[in-house]
C-alpha cells in the first residue's frame, strides 16, 4: 500500500488526508478503493485528533455478557489464566494454574463454570481479538471439552475489534487494546503493563512463591477485561 501512495506522490498523512476523491481513484492503483478512502478517513483522524465514527458498531444485546481474557506463557506453551467479567454484576472471577501441570484442571474448572449456563439462553462472550478463540481451541484439543460447552463457545464468542474497525476510525496508528481502551480513558493499575510482564510475573512467581507476583498477573488481567468492557461500552453508545 504505501507503494502504491508513494507512486502516486502520496507521501504524508496530509497529502493523503486533502487529495479528492478522484485523484485517489486516477492515481492510486493496487489498492482497493474502499481501502483507499478508508486510509483517508484514517488520516484525517490522525491529523485532527479525533473519532470518525462511520456507522452503528453491530453488537449482539449486551445484557447478561461475559467479558473473557487469557494469559499465556509462549515459552513453556502454557496457558495459565483465563479471567472473566461478569458484566451485570461487576464481578471478576479467574480460573488460574498456578503451577504449569494445573493447567487440566484450570480449563477444566473454566468448562465447569460456563456449564452452569443454559445453552437456549447463554451469554455473549466478548475478547478482544482472535486470540482467546485460537487458545481455547489448543485448550479443548489438549484436555477435551464437554459437548455442550464446545456448542456455547461456538455460539456465543464475539471478538470485537474486527467489527470495530469496520466502523469506527480512531486516530491511532494501533488498535491494540491498550491503544484504543487507553485513548477512551481507561487507566491499567500497572502503568504501561504488557503481555510479557504478565509472563515475567509468571516465571516470578514459579521461581519465589511470592504472592505479589501472582497478585499482579490477577490485577492485570483484572484490568484487561474491565478495558474490553469499557470499549464495548463505548461502542455501543456511539453510533453516528
Amino acid at each position: 500500500e504505501v507503494a502504491s501512495f508513494t507512486a502516486a506522490i502520496i507521501t504524508s498523512v496530509t497529502q493523503l488526508a486533502t487529495a479528492t476523491k478522484e485523484y485517489l481513484g486516477a492515481h492510486v492503483h493496487g489498492v482497493a478503493p474502499d481501502r483507499a478512502l478508508f486510509l483517508q478517513e484514517q488520516s484525517k483522524a490522525l491529523i485532527d485528533d479525533r473519532v470518525i465514527v462511520l456507522g452503528a458498531t453491530p453488537l449482539p444485546p449486551l445484557e447478561g455478557a461475559l467479558v473473557i481474557d487469557v494469559e499465556s506463557d509462549p515459552l513453556r506453551e502454557l496457558h495459565y489464566l483465563i479471567g472473566v467479567l461478569e458484566t451485570d454484576t461487576g464481578t471478576y472471577k479467574t480460573f488460574l494454574a498456578k503451577q504449569p501441570s494445573e493447567e487440566a484442571a484450570m480449563w477444566k474448572e473454566f468448562c465447569s463454570y460456563l456449564a452452569t449456563f443454559r445453552l437456549s439462553d447463554f451469554p455473549t462472550i466478548f475478547h478482544y481479538g482472535w486470540y482467546e478463540v485460537d487458545v481455547f481451541r489448543t485448550l479443548a484439543e489438549r484436555h477435551g471439552i464437554p459437548a455442550d460447552v464446545k456448542a456455547m463457545l461456538a455460539k456465543s464468542m464475539v471478538d470485537i475489534l474486527t467489527p470495530m474497525r469496520d466502523h469506527v476510525i480512531f486516530p491511532l496508528s494501533f488498535y491494540s487494546l491498550k491503544d484504543v481502551a487507553k485513548y477512551l480513558g481507561f487507566a491499567w493499575r500497572t502503568a504501561d503493563a504488557s503481555g510479557m510482564d504478565s509472563v515475567g510475573w509468571y516465571e516470578a512467581w514459579l521461581s519465589t512463591g511470592n504472592q505479589t507476583e501472582l497478585a499482579s498477573i490477577v490485577n492485570y488481567n483484572e484490568d484487561d477485561v474491565r478495558a474490553t468492557w469499557h470499549v464495548i461500552r463505548w461502542l455501543a453508545t456511539h453510533d453516528s
